[in-house]
Protein backbone atom coordinates (compact mmCIF):
# COMPACT_ATOMS: atom_id res chain seq x y z
CA UNK A 1 0.00 0.00 0.00
CA UNK A 2 1.36 3.47 -0.85
CA UNK A 3 2.19 5.76 2.07
CA UNK A 4 -0.16 8.39 0.66
CA UNK A 5 -3.27 7.10 -1.09
CA UNK A 6 -3.82 8.70 -4.50
CA UNK A 7 -7.22 7.79 -5.86
CA UNK A 8 -8.02 7.46 -9.58
CA UNK A 9 -9.41 10.73 -10.97
CA UNK A 10 -12.99 9.43 -11.27
CA UNK A 11 -13.29 8.43 -7.59
CA UNK A 12 -14.53 10.68 -4.82
CA UNK A 13 -13.42 8.28 -2.11
CA UNK A 14 -12.22 4.75 -1.55
CA UNK A 15 -10.08 2.57 0.71
CA UNK A 16 -7.01 0.56 -0.19
CA UNK A 17 -8.08 -3.08 0.02
CA UNK A 18 -7.13 -4.44 3.44
CA UNK A 19 -5.71 -7.89 4.08
CA UNK A 20 -7.43 -7.70 7.48
CA UNK A 21 -10.69 -5.86 6.69
CA UNK A 22 -12.39 -3.63 9.26
CA UNK A 23 -16.00 -4.49 8.48
CA UNK A 24 -18.96 -6.05 10.25
CA UNK A 25 -18.84 -9.82 10.61
CA UNK A 26 -22.12 -10.06 8.72
CA UNK A 27 -20.62 -8.41 5.62
CA UNK A 28 -18.89 -11.51 4.24
CA UNK A 29 -18.75 -10.29 0.62
CA UNK A 30 -16.84 -7.06 1.42
CA UNK A 31 -14.48 -9.00 3.70
CA UNK A 32 -13.78 -11.71 1.11
CA UNK A 33 -13.32 -9.21 -1.73
CA UNK A 34 -10.90 -7.10 0.29
CA UNK A 35 -8.77 -10.11 1.23
CA UNK A 36 -8.56 -11.38 -2.37
CA UNK A 37 -7.74 -7.96 -3.83
CA UNK A 38 -5.11 -7.30 -1.16
CA UNK A 39 -3.47 -10.68 -1.85
CA UNK A 40 -3.50 -10.02 -5.59
CA UNK A 41 -1.61 -6.78 -5.05
CA UNK A 42 0.89 -8.36 -2.64
CA UNK A 43 1.70 -11.81 -4.14
CA UNK A 44 3.34 -11.45 -7.55
CA UNK A 45 2.97 -15.04 -8.81
CA UNK A 46 -0.68 -15.17 -7.72
CA UNK A 47 -1.54 -11.99 -9.63
CA UNK A 48 0.39 -13.30 -12.66
CA UNK A 49 -1.74 -16.46 -12.79
CA UNK A 50 -5.09 -14.81 -12.13
CA UNK A 51 -4.66 -11.95 -14.59
CA UNK A 52 -3.15 -14.18 -17.28
CA UNK A 53 -6.59 -15.82 -17.40
CA UNK A 54 -8.08 -12.47 -18.48
CA UNK A 55 -5.29 -11.72 -20.95
CA UNK A 56 -3.24 -9.32 -18.82
CA UNK A 57 0.51 -9.78 -18.37
CA UNK A 58 1.90 -8.87 -14.95
CA UNK A 59 5.59 -8.03 -15.23
CA UNK A 60 8.12 -7.50 -12.46
CA UNK A 61 7.57 -3.72 -12.60
CA UNK A 62 3.80 -3.79 -12.96
CA UNK A 63 1.98 -1.92 -10.22
CA UNK A 64 -1.41 -3.22 -9.04
CA UNK A 65 -3.68 -0.84 -7.12
CA UNK A 66 -6.72 -2.29 -5.35
CA UNK A 67 -9.59 -0.37 -3.75
CA UNK A 68 -12.77 -1.12 -1.83
CA UNK A 69 -15.65 1.08 -0.59
CA UNK A 70 -15.37 3.15 -3.75
CA UNK A 71 -17.58 6.19 -4.42
CA UNK A 72 -17.63 7.92 -7.81
CA UNK A 73 -17.42 11.71 -8.09
CA UNK A 74 -20.51 12.06 -10.28
CA UNK A 75 -22.67 9.44 -8.61
CA UNK A 76 -25.54 8.18 -10.75
CA UNK A 77 -28.69 8.24 -8.58
CA UNK A 78 -30.29 5.53 -10.74
CA UNK A 79 -27.61 3.07 -9.56
CA UNK A 80 -28.55 2.16 -5.99
CA UNK A 81 -25.70 -0.23 -5.17
CA UNK A 82 -21.97 0.21 -5.61
CA UNK A 83 -19.24 -2.16 -6.85
CA UNK A 84 -17.30 -4.11 -4.24
CA UNK A 85 -13.93 -3.06 -5.58
CA UNK A 86 -11.69 -1.55 -8.21
CA UNK A 87 -8.46 -2.84 -9.73
CA UNK A 88 -5.95 -0.59 -11.50
CA UNK A 89 -3.01 -2.21 -13.31
CA UNK A 90 -0.18 0.14 -14.35
CA UNK A 91 2.63 -1.19 -16.53
CA UNK A 92 4.28 2.23 -17.00
CA UNK A 93 3.05 2.45 -20.57
CA UNK A 94 -0.55 1.35 -20.18
CA UNK A 95 -3.26 1.41 -17.54
CA UNK A 96 -6.06 -1.15 -17.29
CA UNK A 97 -8.97 -0.82 -14.87
CA UNK A 98 -11.72 -3.17 -13.72
CA UNK A 99 -14.70 -2.91 -11.39
CA UNK A 100 -15.21 -5.92 -9.11
CA UNK A 101 -18.59 -7.30 -8.03
CA UNK A 102 -18.65 -10.28 -5.66
CA UNK A 103 -21.28 -12.60 -4.19
CA UNK A 104 -20.58 -15.35 -1.70
CA UNK A 105 -22.43 -18.24 -0.11
CA UNK A 106 -25.76 -18.96 -1.79
CA UNK A 107 -26.03 -15.46 -3.28
CA UNK A 108 -25.91 -15.50 -7.07
CA UNK A 109 -25.01 -12.59 -9.31
CA UNK A 110 -27.91 -10.33 -10.26
CA UNK A 111 -28.28 -9.70 -14.03
CA UNK A 112 -29.65 -6.21 -13.36
CA UNK A 113 -26.75 -5.31 -11.06
CA UNK A 114 -24.13 -6.62 -13.50
CA UNK A 115 -25.72 -4.58 -16.31
CA UNK A 116 -25.63 -1.48 -14.10
CA UNK A 117 -21.92 -1.95 -13.46
CA UNK A 118 -21.24 -2.47 -17.16
CA UNK A 119 -22.96 0.85 -17.85
CA UNK A 120 -21.01 2.47 -15.00
CA UNK A 121 -17.73 1.17 -16.44
CA UNK A 122 -18.54 2.59 -19.87
CA UNK A 123 -19.41 5.97 -18.38
CA UNK A 124 -16.06 6.28 -16.59
CA UNK A 125 -13.92 4.63 -19.31
CA UNK A 126 -13.19 1.65 -17.09
CA UNK A 127 -12.00 -1.27 -19.20
CA UNK A 128 -13.72 -4.22 -17.58
CA UNK A 129 -16.00 -5.70 -14.96
CA UNK A 130 -14.85 -8.79 -13.02
CA UNK A 131 -17.49 -10.78 -11.16
CA UNK A 132 -16.77 -13.33 -8.42
CA UNK A 133 -19.27 -15.86 -7.03
CA UNK A 134 -19.83 -19.55 -6.35
CA UNK A 135 -21.16 -19.84 -9.90
CA UNK A 136 -18.83 -21.45 -12.43
CA UNK A 137 -17.72 -20.70 -15.97
CA UNK A 138 -15.65 -22.84 -18.35
CA UNK A 139 -13.14 -20.03 -18.89
CA UNK A 140 -13.09 -16.48 -17.45
CA UNK A 141 -14.36 -14.99 -20.73
CA UNK A 142 -17.56 -17.06 -20.43
CA UNK A 143 -20.06 -15.55 -18.02
CA UNK A 144 -22.72 -17.40 -16.00
CA UNK A 145 -25.18 -14.61 -16.78
CA UNK A 146 -26.48 -14.31 -20.34
CA UNK A 147 -25.85 -10.75 -21.56
CA UNK A 148 -26.70 -8.95 -24.79
CA UNK A 149 -23.93 -7.83 -27.13
CA UNK A 150 -25.13 -4.24 -26.68
CA UNK A 151 -24.46 -4.51 -22.91
CA UNK A 152 -20.84 -5.49 -23.63
CA UNK A 153 -20.07 -2.89 -26.28
CA UNK A 154 -16.96 -0.97 -25.21
CA UNK A 155 -16.32 -2.95 -22.01
CA UNK A 156 -14.96 -6.41 -21.16
CA UNK A 157 -16.51 -8.79 -18.66
CA UNK A 158 -14.82 -11.71 -16.86
CA UNK A 159 -15.86 -14.18 -14.19
CA UNK A 160 -13.89 -15.96 -11.47
CA UNK A 161 -15.45 -18.53 -9.17
CA UNK A 162 -14.28 -18.54 -5.57
CA UNK A 163 -13.20 -22.15 -6.08
CA UNK A 164 -11.04 -21.07 -9.03
CA UNK A 165 -9.31 -18.42 -6.91
CA UNK A 166 -8.75 -20.91 -4.09
CA UNK A 167 -7.52 -23.64 -6.45
CA UNK A 168 -5.04 -21.31 -8.20
CA UNK A 169 -3.61 -20.37 -4.81
CA UNK A 170 -3.38 -24.00 -3.64
CA UNK A 171 -1.63 -25.06 -6.85
CA UNK A 172 0.91 -22.27 -6.47
CA UNK A 173 1.71 -23.35 -2.94
CA UNK A 174 2.07 -27.00 -4.04
CA UNK A 175 4.19 -26.16 -7.07
CA UNK A 176 7.96 -26.61 -6.94
CA UNK A 177 8.45 -23.16 -8.44
CA UNK A 178 5.61 -21.75 -6.34
CA UNK A 179 5.97 -18.37 -4.64
CA UNK A 180 9.59 -17.27 -4.43
CA UNK A 181 9.30 -14.68 -1.66
CA UNK A 182 8.71 -16.32 1.74
CA UNK A 183 6.64 -13.39 3.08
CA UNK A 184 4.38 -13.52 0.02
CA UNK A 185 4.13 -17.29 0.42
CA UNK A 186 2.94 -16.77 3.98
CA UNK A 187 0.28 -14.27 2.86
CA UNK A 188 -1.01 -16.61 0.17
CA UNK A 189 -1.12 -19.52 2.58
CA UNK A 190 -3.14 -17.46 5.05
CA UNK A 191 -5.60 -16.52 2.28
CA UNK A 192 -6.01 -20.23 1.47
CA UNK A 193 -6.61 -21.03 5.15
CA UNK A 194 -9.26 -18.31 5.34
CA UNK A 195 -11.19 -19.35 2.24
CA UNK A 196 -10.94 -23.02 3.12
CA UNK A 197 -13.00 -22.52 6.27
CA UNK A 198 -16.61 -23.60 5.78
CA UNK A 199 -18.01 -20.49 7.53
CA UNK A 200 -16.62 -18.16 4.83
CA UNK A 201 -19.11 -19.29 2.20
CA UNK A 202 -16.90 -20.69 -0.56
CA UNK A 203 -18.59 -23.84 -1.82
CA UNK A 204 -18.33 -26.51 -4.47
CA UNK A 205 -21.04 -27.23 -7.01
CA UNK A 206 -23.19 -29.62 -4.99
CA UNK A 207 -26.34 -30.46 -6.92
CA UNK A 208 -27.95 -30.47 -10.34
CA UNK A 209 -30.92 -28.29 -11.31
CA UNK A 210 -34.38 -28.90 -9.83
CA UNK A 211 -35.60 -30.40 -13.15
CA UNK A 212 -32.86 -33.06 -13.19
CA UNK A 213 -34.92 -35.96 -11.84
CA UNK A 214 -37.76 -35.34 -14.33
CA UNK A 215 -35.36 -35.08 -17.29
CA UNK A 216 -33.65 -38.36 -16.29
CA UNK A 217 -37.02 -40.10 -15.99
CA UNK A 218 -38.14 -38.86 -19.41
CA UNK A 219 -34.89 -40.01 -21.03
CA UNK A 220 -35.16 -43.44 -19.40
CA UNK A 221 -38.79 -43.85 -20.56
CA UNK A 222 -38.05 -42.67 -24.10
CA UNK A 223 -40.14 -39.48 -23.81
CA UNK A 224 -39.23 -36.95 -26.47
CA UNK A 225 -37.04 -34.10 -25.23
CA UNK A 226 -37.00 -30.68 -26.86
CA UNK A 227 -33.72 -28.84 -27.23
CA UNK A 228 -35.22 -25.40 -26.57
CA UNK A 229 -37.26 -26.36 -23.50
CA UNK A 230 -36.35 -24.60 -20.21
CA UNK A 231 -35.73 -27.94 -18.46
CA UNK A 232 -33.13 -28.98 -21.06
CA UNK A 233 -31.37 -25.60 -20.98
CA UNK A 234 -31.32 -25.67 -17.17
CA UNK A 235 -29.91 -29.22 -17.17
CA UNK A 236 -27.13 -28.38 -19.63
CA UNK A 237 -26.28 -25.17 -17.75
CA UNK A 238 -25.99 -27.19 -14.52
CA UNK A 239 -23.80 -29.77 -16.24
CA UNK A 240 -21.51 -27.01 -17.51
CA UNK A 241 -21.04 -25.79 -13.94
CA UNK A 242 -20.53 -29.36 -12.71
CA UNK A 243 -17.84 -29.85 -15.39
CA UNK A 244 -15.97 -26.75 -14.22
CA UNK A 245 -16.11 -27.88 -10.60
CA UNK A 246 -14.88 -31.32 -11.69
CA UNK A 247 -11.82 -29.65 -13.28
CA UNK A 248 -11.06 -27.77 -10.07
CA UNK A 249 -11.47 -30.92 -7.96
CA UNK A 250 -9.11 -32.83 -10.28
CA UNK A 251 -6.64 -29.92 -10.24
CA UNK A 252 -6.26 -30.22 -6.49
CA UNK A 253 -6.04 -34.03 -6.72
CA UNK A 254 -3.17 -34.06 -9.25
CA UNK A 255 -1.60 -30.73 -8.18
CA UNK A 256 -1.58 -29.27 -11.71
CA UNK A 257 -4.18 -27.12 -13.50
CA UNK A 258 -6.88 -29.26 -15.13
CA UNK A 259 -9.01 -27.41 -17.65
CA UNK A 260 -11.99 -28.06 -19.89
CA UNK A 261 -11.11 -28.90 -23.48
CA UNK A 262 -13.30 -26.76 -25.74
CA UNK A 263 -13.41 -26.31 -29.49
CA UNK A 264 -12.34 -22.93 -30.85
CA UNK A 265 -15.97 -22.24 -31.72
CA UNK A 266 -17.13 -22.89 -28.17
CA UNK A 267 -14.28 -20.86 -26.66
CA UNK A 268 -15.40 -17.86 -28.66
CA UNK A 269 -19.14 -18.41 -28.25
CA UNK A 270 -20.46 -19.87 -24.98
CA UNK A 271 -24.03 -19.51 -26.28
CA UNK A 272 -23.18 -21.84 -29.18
CA UNK A 273 -21.79 -24.37 -26.69
CA UNK A 274 -25.04 -24.25 -24.73
CA UNK A 275 -27.12 -24.71 -27.92
CA UNK A 276 -25.01 -27.60 -29.20
CA UNK A 277 -25.08 -29.43 -25.88
CA UNK A 278 -28.85 -28.93 -25.61
CA UNK A 279 -29.21 -30.53 -29.05
CA UNK A 280 -27.06 -33.49 -27.96
CA UNK A 281 -29.05 -34.00 -24.77
CA UNK A 282 -32.40 -33.79 -26.55
CA UNK A 283 -31.42 -36.14 -29.40
CA UNK A 284 -29.06 -38.67 -27.76
CA UNK A 285 -29.79 -38.19 -24.03
CA UNK A 286 -26.07 -37.52 -23.46
CA UNK A 287 -24.07 -34.96 -21.51
CA UNK A 288 -20.30 -34.85 -22.01
CA UNK A 289 -17.10 -32.94 -21.32
CA UNK A 290 -13.36 -33.41 -21.81
CA UNK A 291 -10.73 -32.69 -19.17
CA UNK A 292 -7.30 -31.52 -20.29
CA UNK A 293 -4.72 -32.90 -17.83
CA UNK A 294 -1.12 -31.74 -18.44
CA UNK A 295 1.15 -34.52 -19.76
CA UNK A 296 -1.64 -37.12 -19.67
CA UNK A 297 -1.83 -39.58 -22.57
CA UNK A 298 -4.99 -37.91 -23.93
CA UNK A 299 -7.92 -35.77 -22.78
CA UNK A 300 -10.12 -37.55 -20.26
CA UNK A 301 -13.57 -37.82 -21.83
CA UNK A 302 -16.57 -37.97 -19.50
CA UNK A 303 -19.87 -39.13 -21.02
CA UNK A 304 -23.12 -39.22 -19.06
CA UNK A 305 -25.91 -41.31 -20.60
CA UNK A 306 -29.32 -40.47 -19.14
CA UNK A 307 -31.05 -43.41 -20.85
CA UNK A 308 -28.75 -46.08 -19.38
CA UNK A 309 -27.94 -44.05 -16.23
CA UNK A 310 -24.22 -44.62 -16.74
CA UNK A 311 -21.06 -42.53 -16.47
CA UNK A 312 -18.24 -43.40 -18.88
CA UNK A 313 -14.62 -42.22 -18.63
CA UNK A 314 -12.33 -42.71 -21.63
CA UNK A 315 -8.69 -42.11 -22.55
CA UNK A 316 -7.15 -43.04 -25.91
CA UNK A 317 -3.79 -44.38 -27.13
CA UNK A 318 -2.18 -45.17 -30.47
CA UNK A 319 -1.01 -48.79 -30.80
CA UNK A 320 2.78 -49.21 -31.08
CA UNK A 321 3.72 -49.30 -34.76
CA UNK A 322 7.00 -51.12 -34.15
CA UNK A 323 5.09 -54.25 -33.07
CA UNK A 324 3.67 -56.24 -35.97
CA UNK A 325 1.73 -58.93 -34.12
CA UNK A 326 -1.70 -58.02 -32.73
CA UNK A 327 -0.99 -59.81 -29.45
CA UNK A 328 2.21 -57.81 -28.95
CA UNK A 329 0.30 -54.55 -29.42
CA UNK A 330 -2.37 -55.58 -26.92
CA UNK A 331 0.16 -56.87 -24.37
CA UNK A 332 1.96 -53.51 -24.58
CA UNK A 333 -1.25 -51.90 -23.26
CA UNK A 334 -1.98 -54.63 -20.72
CA UNK A 335 1.44 -54.12 -19.11
CA UNK A 336 0.47 -50.50 -18.46
CA UNK A 337 -2.70 -51.68 -16.71
CA UNK A 338 -1.12 -54.54 -14.76
CA UNK A 339 -2.09 -53.05 -11.38
CA UNK A 340 -5.52 -51.74 -12.40
CA UNK A 341 -8.64 -53.10 -10.73
CA UNK A 342 -10.55 -54.74 -13.63
CA UNK A 343 -13.96 -53.84 -12.19
CA UNK A 344 -15.86 -51.61 -14.66
CA UNK A 345 -12.77 -51.30 -16.91
CA UNK A 346 -12.91 -52.14 -20.63
CA UNK A 347 -10.58 -51.97 -23.63
CA UNK A 348 -11.84 -50.97 -27.05
CA UNK A 349 -9.71 -51.75 -30.13
CA UNK A 350 -9.77 -49.77 -33.37
CA UNK A 351 -8.74 -51.08 -36.80
CA UNK A 352 -8.10 -49.41 -40.12
CA UNK A 353 -11.20 -48.90 -42.22
CA UNK A 354 -14.82 -48.81 -41.15
CA UNK A 355 -15.04 -52.21 -39.50
CA UNK A 356 -16.57 -52.80 -36.10
CA UNK A 357 -14.47 -51.73 -33.10
CA UNK A 358 -14.78 -54.48 -30.45
CA UNK A 359 -14.84 -53.77 -26.71
CA UNK A 360 -14.27 -56.32 -23.94
CA UNK A 361 -13.73 -56.19 -20.18
CA UNK A 362 -10.19 -55.96 -18.86
CA UNK A 363 -10.73 -59.03 -16.68
CA UNK A 364 -11.72 -61.23 -19.64
CA UNK A 365 -8.90 -59.92 -21.82
CA UNK A 366 -6.34 -60.72 -19.11
CA UNK A 367 -7.53 -64.33 -19.13
CA UNK A 368 -7.64 -64.62 -22.91
CA UNK A 369 -6.52 -61.92 -25.35
CA UNK A 370 -8.40 -63.66 -28.17
CA UNK A 371 -11.75 -62.38 -26.85
CA UNK A 372 -10.71 -58.99 -28.23
CA UNK A 373 -8.37 -59.96 -31.08
CA UNK A 374 -10.53 -62.74 -32.56
CA UNK A 375 -13.78 -60.87 -32.37
CA UNK A 376 -16.71 -62.37 -34.31
CA UNK A 377 -14.37 -64.82 -36.05
CA UNK A 378 -12.17 -62.08 -37.53
CA UNK A 379 -8.54 -61.28 -36.73
CA UNK A 380 -8.25 -57.80 -35.25
CA UNK A 381 -5.08 -55.80 -35.95
CA UNK A 382 -5.46 -52.84 -33.57
CA UNK A 383 -4.13 -49.42 -34.57
CA UNK A 384 -5.49 -47.62 -31.50
CA UNK A 385 -7.09 -48.33 -28.14
CA UNK A 386 -9.61 -46.74 -25.78
CA UNK A 387 -9.40 -47.51 -22.08
CA UNK A 388 -12.91 -47.09 -20.73
CA UNK A 389 -14.56 -47.17 -17.33
CA UNK A 390 -18.33 -47.76 -17.43
CA UNK A 391 -20.12 -47.15 -14.16
CA UNK A 392 -23.85 -47.88 -13.77
CA UNK A 393 -25.16 -45.50 -11.10
CA UNK A 394 -28.64 -47.07 -10.99
CA UNK A 395 -30.87 -45.23 -8.49
CA UNK A 396 -28.11 -42.78 -7.50
CA UNK A 397 -28.17 -41.31 -11.01
CA UNK A 398 -31.41 -39.37 -10.56
CA UNK A 399 -30.43 -37.81 -7.23
CA UNK A 400 -29.42 -34.18 -7.68
CA UNK A 401 -26.65 -34.42 -5.06
CA UNK A 402 -25.70 -38.08 -5.38
CA UNK A 403 -25.20 -37.72 -9.14
CA UNK A 404 -22.58 -34.98 -8.65
CA UNK A 405 -20.81 -36.95 -5.92
CA UNK A 406 -20.75 -40.15 -7.98
CA UNK A 407 -19.42 -38.46 -11.14
CA UNK A 408 -16.47 -37.03 -9.17
CA UNK A 409 -15.82 -40.42 -7.58
CA UNK A 410 -15.86 -42.25 -10.93
CA UNK A 411 -13.56 -39.75 -12.65
CA UNK A 412 -11.02 -39.75 -9.82
CA UNK A 413 -11.09 -43.54 -9.57
CA UNK A 414 -10.61 -43.98 -13.32
CA UNK A 415 -7.64 -41.62 -13.43
CA UNK A 416 -6.07 -43.10 -10.29
CA UNK A 417 -6.41 -46.74 -11.40
CA UNK A 418 -5.84 -46.37 -15.14
CA UNK A 419 -5.39 -42.89 -16.61
CA UNK A 420 -2.25 -41.80 -14.76
CA UNK A 421 -0.44 -45.04 -15.72
CA UNK A 422 -1.06 -44.77 -19.47
CA UNK A 423 1.79 -43.70 -21.78
CA UNK A 424 1.54 -43.01 -25.47
CA UNK A 425 3.75 -45.01 -27.81
CA UNK A 426 6.78 -43.07 -29.04
CA UNK A 427 8.86 -44.35 -31.98
CA UNK A 428 12.49 -45.15 -31.23
CA UNK A 429 15.14 -42.68 -32.32
CA UNK A 430 16.74 -43.55 -35.70
CA UNK A 431 20.00 -45.47 -35.44
CA UNK A 432 23.22 -44.71 -37.31
CA UNK A 433 23.59 -47.10 -40.25
CA UNK A 434 26.89 -49.00 -40.05
CA UNK A 435 29.27 -48.60 -43.00
CA UNK A 436 30.91 -51.60 -44.66
CA UNK A 437 34.24 -50.19 -43.48
CA UNK A 438 34.27 -49.52 -39.76
CA UNK A 439 36.93 -46.83 -39.63
CA UNK A 440 35.24 -44.27 -41.92
CA UNK A 441 35.50 -41.01 -40.03
CA UNK A 442 34.31 -38.39 -42.51
CA UNK A 443 32.75 -37.92 -45.93
CA UNK A 444 36.08 -37.54 -47.79
CA UNK A 445 37.26 -40.91 -46.42
CA UNK A 446 33.99 -42.46 -47.48
CA UNK A 447 34.36 -41.14 -51.07
CA UNK A 448 37.94 -42.45 -51.33
CA UNK A 449 36.89 -45.89 -50.11
CA UNK A 450 34.00 -46.01 -52.59
CA UNK A 451 36.39 -45.10 -55.46
CA UNK A 452 38.85 -47.77 -54.27
CA UNK A 453 36.13 -50.43 -54.16
CA UNK A 454 35.01 -49.46 -57.67
CA UNK A 455 38.61 -49.67 -59.03
CA UNK A 456 39.13 -53.11 -57.50
CA UNK A 457 35.89 -54.36 -59.07
CA UNK A 458 36.99 -53.08 -62.52
CA UNK A 459 40.42 -54.67 -62.15
CA UNK A 460 38.78 -57.95 -61.24
CA UNK A 461 36.58 -57.78 -64.32
CA UNK A 462 33.36 -57.45 -62.37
Amino acid sequence: MPLKLKLPEFLKSGEWARLIPVVADSNKEVRATSIVLSTLSAVHEFSQNMFAAVGKRIGSRTNIEVYTEIVFKDKDKSIKSRPDGLIVINTGRTRWTALVEAKIGNNDLSPEQVKEYLALAKKHNINAVITISNQYSAIPTHHPIVLKKSDLKGVEIYHWSWRLILTEAVLLLKSQRGVEDTDQQFLLNEMVRYFSHESVGVSRFKQMNKEWKDVVLKAKNGTKLFKSSPEIEATVASWHQASCDLCLAMSQSVAVPVTLRLSQKHKKDCAARLRNDCELLASDHILKCELEIPDAVSPLKVTVNLSSRTVNCTMSLTAPKDKKRATARLNWLLRQLKNANPEDLYIKAYTLGKGRSPQESLGEIRENTDVLLLNEGMDIQPVAFDVVMVRDLAGKFSGRKTFIQEVKTVVKRFYDEAGEHLQQWVPSAPKVKKSKVNDVVDNDDFILIEELETSLKVAAGE
